[in-house]
């Protein structure tokens, strides 16, 4: 009897299909979850560039504009992309970017005197999840105004409640400054 065990082992070489199959299983299950921590880590990267994005422009714009008591009228975007201040990643020629590929808009904006006290930082259809967090973001307090889509706005920021449903389906946010 041993020597018919004997005799099967030695036949019995490899690795048998079901075996195959379930490493196969286990390293696509380890590989989708690699997948999914990096695109959730990498959205997340990209979220708080975008946020750092804007501080960044409301300040460099001060530092433009110090000693200034208006701000230019109108569309200075490609000013501010020339001024060489802003980090290399979000200029792209004479144009500010999102780090979703987006334009970033900053304009100065006129009031009824015709001279631009304030400026906003329009952001193009931005990710739901990113939205909520811009609209969502405390930008100190030099905000005048935040706005989602085509929202009236609000002089603080939304609520998560709030944001949630205009943010639906990637909506642009602008964050107008003093």
């Amino acid at each position: 009897m041993t020597e018919a065990i004997q005799s099967a082992r030695r036949r019995q070489r490899g690795f048998s299909l079901i075996e195959i199959a379930m490493v196969l299983g286990i390293a696509a299950l380890l590989i989708a979850g690699v997948m999914i921590f990096f695109t959730t880590a990498s959205n997340a990267a990209k979220t708080n560039d975008t946020a750092s994005e804007v501080s960044a422009i409301n300040q460099t714009t001060h530092d433009l504009y110090a000693g200034q008591q208006n701000y230019t009228v109108g569309d200075f975007s490609a000013t501010l992309a020339k001024a060489g201040t802003l980090p290399a990643k979000w200029v792209s020629g004479a144009t500010l970017v999102t780090p979703f590929g987006g334009t970033v808009t900053v304009t100065g904006v006129a009031a009824a005197t015709g001279v631009a006290s304030t400026f906003a930082v329009y952001l193009p259809t931005l990710p739901e999840p990113v939205c909520n967090s811009i609209a969502t973001k405390d930008f100190g307090t030099g905000v005048n105004l935040v706005q989602i889509g085509t929202d009236a706005g609000q002089a603080a920021p939304y609520t998560p409640v709030a944001a949630a449903p205009l943010c639906r389906g990637g909506a642009g946010v602008t964050v107008t400054f003093y």
